[in-house]
């Protein structure tokens, strides 16, 4: 019998029971017993019957689903290096039942890098590896670097200049069919030494040149300047305030005349020895009376002429003796020279000749040509004598007493004051700073440009291949062909004229106003 129990809906703890009587007719059940095997997908059955009635059964879920036994796979679409295979599985239970699972793609097995392109000079080269599973899949990747270009040495197809650049060619010892270029650098000059091409004068600049040593063709050349010509003044030339009108040099030795007799001697030009003037011994012969305006170093002895027709010869500057009769009377001597065994003097509208320098005639003024022009200078060279003198007049002569008058001597009717001889030709200076060359002493072309302007030029001498000149107000000027004269920057004389010049020993000497006197060491 069972308890049947209800509870009190308004206090739980009211319960009330009452027995439940057996039903004798209800299923009476036995044990279970499995009527259906599981399979491997579906659960088995099991059944009970009622003992009372075999009719009544009742069934239950009884063993679960016993699941597929798929034991060893078999692959059936093997996987390869990218795509996934297939395998099969059939149930031992049920070969009916299969099923497929995948296989996992293989994925690549690459075996080592090997260079498949070998680099360029340009390019990289490439290294390849090959799948182990499958020979068709291969990888790449960079390889070696580019070599670059290996030009190796380089060849000189245009070769540089001084002045222009060159071009080298390279070519690649890698691939000859890469070639390069560069540009060389021009070379620029490479001078050697300076060498004279033109030595400088007193007259003109020189040049010196270069050559370059790249190149002959290429030359550099630069100016020389002017050899400076220097004068030094004398400090006492012993003539006080008295005017220096001539100057000789012979046997080593100068010899100055001027006014008031005055007369000096020297060796080395910078000190002088007084010749006191008078008539008694050991005098000039030359009277304070007197201006020397004339001296000469001739046939071995000084000759000197002076005014009032005074001459005197000395063989050593010093000692000296008076000629007798210089045919002059009273007439100044302005002129001497010497040459083909006879002496001949000019001067104050008179000119004369000796054999021996001691006894004197007359040349007739007929034969001289010059009238009552005063003569100033004459010169001998080249086969025969040139005098000049007033009025522009000029005459020739080979022996020295027939004269011929030069036509056309380029001065007009100026006074030509001074002539010298040098370098194959005469020049001829005068008043208004005029100068004039010959070649034959018959005919002349001026001097454009003498560098006195209009001042007159009194002095010029020849020496060491070149001309000195000088004249008014201290100007002097040289020149190495008598043509084309530079003038002197400081003669020392300042405004003082010059009126004598003479070379010997290495030195140009002058001599001019109020004593003054300086010298050119011309070496």
């Amino acid at each position: 019998m069972g308890v049947e129990t209800r509870t009190c809906s308004r206090d739980a703890t009211h319960k009330e029971t009452r027995a439940i009587p057996i039903n004798t007719t209800a299923h009476n059940y036995g044990n279970w017993t499995q009527t259906t095997a599981p399979t491997c997908t579906t659960a088995g059955i099991d059944t009970r019957n009622c003992s009372r009635d075999a009719a009544h059964k009742e069934t239950r879920t009884g063993t679960a689903a016993i699941g597929h036994d798929y034991g060893n796979w078999i692959q059936t679409t093997a996987p390869t290096c990218t795509t996934t295979g297939v395998e099969k599985g059939t149930c031992s239970r049920d070969v009916t039942h299969t099923t497929t699972r995948t296989v996992s793609a293989l994925g690549h097995d690459y075996g080592n890098w090997i260079q498949t392109t070998a680099p360029t000079c340009t390019t990289a080269g490439i290294d390849t590896r090959t799948c182990t599973h499958d020979a068709t899949h291969k990888e790449t990747r960079t390889g070696a670097a580019a070599l670059g270009h290996d030009y190796g040495n380089w060849t000189v197809t245009t070769a540089a200049t001084c002045t222009t650049t060159g071009v080298e060619k390279g070519t690649c010892s890698h691939d000859a069919t890469h070639t390069t270029t560069r540009t060389i650098s021009a070379l620029g000059h490479d001078y050697g030494n300076w060498t004279v091409t033109k030595a400088a004068t007193y007259t003109e600049t020189g040049i010196e040149t270069r050559t370059c040593n790249h190149d002959t063709t290429h030359k550099e050349t630069r100016t020389i300047s002017k050899i400076p010509v220097i004068f030094r003044d004398v400090s006492n030339s012993i003539f006080g305030t008295q005017s220096i009108n001539a100057i000789a040099f012979g046997n080593g030795k100068f010899v100055a005349v001027g006014e008031k007799g005055k007369m000096a001697v020297s060796t080395s030009v910078t000190s002088w020895t007084a010749v006191p003037p008078g008539t008694g011994a050991g005098t000039s012969t030359f009277d304070t009376y007197y201006g020397i305006g004339a001296i000469a170093y001739v046939n071995g002895k000084f000759v000197a002429g002076a005014d009032s027709g005074k001459m005197a010869y000395s063989t050593d500057g010093t000692t000296w003796t008076a000629v007798a009769n210089s045919t002059f009377n009273y007439l100044s001597i302005y002129a001497i020279a010497y040459a083909n065994g006879k002496f001949v003097a000019g001067g104050e509208s008179k000119m004369a000749y000796s054999t021996d320098g001691t006894t004197w005639i007359t040349i007739p003024n007929t034969n001289t040509t010059f009238g009552s022009s005063n003569i100033n200078a004459i010169a001998y060279d080249n086969g025969k004598f040139v005098a000049v003198g007033g009025r522009g007049n000029m005459a020739t002569s080979t022996d020295g007493t027939t004269w011929t008058a030069v036509s056309n001597t380029t001065f007009g009717t100026s006074e030509i004051t001074a002539i010298a001889y040098g370098n194959g030709k005469y020049v001829a200076v005068g008043t208004g700073g005029k100068m004039a060359v010959s070649t034959n002493g018959t005919t002349w072309t001026a001097v454009s440009n003498s560098r006195f302007d209009t001042d007159t030029i009194n002095a010029i001498a020849y020496g060491n291949g070149k001309f000195v000149a000088g004249g008014w107000n201290g100007k002097m000027a040289v020149s190495t062909d008598g043509t084309t004269w530079t003038a002197v920057a400081d003669s020392t004389f300042g405004t003082n004229d010059i009126f004598a010049i003479a070379y010997g020993n290495g030195k140009f000497v002058v001599g001019g106003d109020y004593g003054k006197m300086a010298y050119w060491e011309d070496n």
